[in-house]
C-alpha cells in the first residue's frame, strides 16, 4: 500500500480517529528517539558516580569495556560500570529496540508469556526483565516523602507460594477447597500491607508481615516517610495510636464501628480505602502473584497513574527505572524477606 492511499483512507475518517492516530503517531515517533543507555549515563551522572559497592562518592573513571564507562572506587577498591546494579546489566538481549519493545508491552499490559511473544525471547527471560523492572521501581518508593494529611491504612493479602515447588502446605484438591480447614480472621495465611498516601495523590504501598501488624512493623514501613508537619489519619488500630504517641506526630483516628466516617470536615480515609479497593482489582489481572513478588506488584501500582497520566510513558518508565542502581540487590534480597 503506498502513503497516497493511506493518507486518504485516513482523511476519510471521522475526525476523532483522525486525532487518536495523529496520537498515536506522535508516540510512535517519541518513543524511537528514547536512548535508554543515554537516560542511564546521565542519571549515573547526577548521583555523583556513587560506588554500587559501598555507596562511596570517592571514585575516579577507569577505561572503557566495549563502549561504555568504567569506574574505579578508592575505597573499596572494586571496579563497577555504569549499568553495575542496575536493571539491564548483564542483559545480553536486552539492549535498545528489543528493550523498549518489551517495556512498551509491559505498558499494555500484556501477560509475560505475551510480551515474551511479542519479543521472541524465552518465557523465563520475560519473566526476569519484569521482575527487574519492577525492583528498579523500588527507588520511587524509597524517594516518597508524605505530607500534610497522610491517610493510612493496612490489609490482608492470602499468603501464596505460586510458583514454588516446595510449599509449606498440603497440595489443595481442585473442586475440595470449601472442605479444607481454614484459619479464621487474621492469621500467619494472610499478609498485611500498610497503604499510606496524602491528598497530593503520593502513595506508599509495601508489604509489612504476615498476619497482625505491630507497631514495630508501622515503624518499619513509615520511618522517613512523613514530613514534620504532616497529620496522620487512620482507624482505630491499637498499633497506630502506639506509633504516633511513640513519635510524636499529631494523630486523628477515625471510628467506622460507631459510624464516624470523618472527623472535623476533613480527616477521614476514604482516599486510601479507595486505592485499597483499585489496587485489590488491578492485581485480579494477574491471576494471583506470589507473595515474594508481591512488593514489586505494589512498586508498580504506585506509579502506575503517574505513567499513564505522562505526556510519553515511555519515557517517563525509562526515567524511573534508570534512576535505580539497586535493582539487582533488591532481587538477591527476595528469598530474606522476613515475611517469606
Amino acid at each position: 500500500m503506498e502513503i497516497s492511499e493511506i493518507q486518504t483512507r485516513i482523511e476519510n475518517l471521522p475526525l476523532d480517529d483522525q486525532n487518536l492516530i495523529y496520537k498515536q503517531l506522535v508516540n510512535l515517533v517519541n518513543d524511537l528517539d528514547i536512548d535508554i543507555s543515554q537516560i542511564q549515563s546521565s542519571q549515573k551522572a547526577s548521583e555523583s558516580r556513587h560506588c554500587p559497592h559501598c555507596q562511596s562518592s570517592h571514585t575516579v573513571k577507569n577505561g572503557k569495556e566495549h563502549g561504555v564507562q568504567r569506574f574505579l572506587c578508592r575505597s573499596c577498591k572494586r571496579c563497577y560500570r555504569v549499568t553495575t546494579g542496575t536493571f539491564n546489566a548483564r542483559m545480553r538481549k536486552g539492549k535498545g529496540e528489543l528493550l523498549k519493545l518489551y517495556m512498551k508491552s509491559l505498558l499494555g499490559g500484556d501477560s509475560i508469556r505475551k510480551s515474551a511473544s511479542k519479543c521472541k525471547i524465552a518465557v523465563p527471560t520475560s519473566f526476569q526483565w519484569r521482575h527487574r523492572i519492577l525492583a528498579a521501581l523500588q527507588t520511587q518508593q524509597t524517594k516518597v516523602i508524605l505530607d500534610g494529611i497522610v491517610e493510612s491504612d493496612d490489609i490482608f493479602l492470602p499468603y501464596s507460594q505460586k510458583g514454588q515447588r516446595n510449599i509449606e502446605r498440603k497440595p489443595r484438591k481442585r473442586g475440595k477447597g470449601i472442605f479444607e480447614p481454614k484459619k479464621r480472621g487474621i492469621s500467619d495465611e494472610k499478609v498485611a500491607i500498610i497503604i499510606s498516601q496524602d491528598r497530593k495523590s503520593q502513595k506508599h504501598l509495601q508489604v509489612a508481615t504476615r498476619g497482625r501488624i505491630s507497631e514495630k512493623n508501622i515503624e518499619e514501613v513509615l520511618d522517613g516517610k512523613l514530613s514534620k508537619n504532616s497529620i496522620l489519619c487512620t482507624d482505630s488500630h491499637p498499633s497506630y495510636i502506639a506509633y504516633a504517641k511513640t513519635n510524636k506526630i499529631e494523630h486523628k483516628t477515625i471510628k467506622a464501628t460507631a459510624k464516624q466516617y470523618i472527623k472535623e470536615g476533613k480527616y477521614h480515609i476514604q482516599h486510601v480505602n479507595q486505592t485499597a479497593n483499585e489496587m485489590k482489582k488491578w492485581l485480579d489481572n494477574f491471576n494471583g502473584v506470589a507473595t515474594k513478588y508481591l512488593q514489586n506488584y505494589l512498586n508498580w501500582f504506585a506509579v502506575l497513574k503517574r505513567i499513564e497520566t505522562a505526556q510519553i510513558p515511555l519515557r517517563e518508565l525509562s526515567i524511573m527505572i534508570c534512576a535505580s542502581f539497586d535493582a539487582i540487590k533488591i532481587i538477591k534480597a527476595i528469598p530474606n524477606l522476613s515475611y517469606i
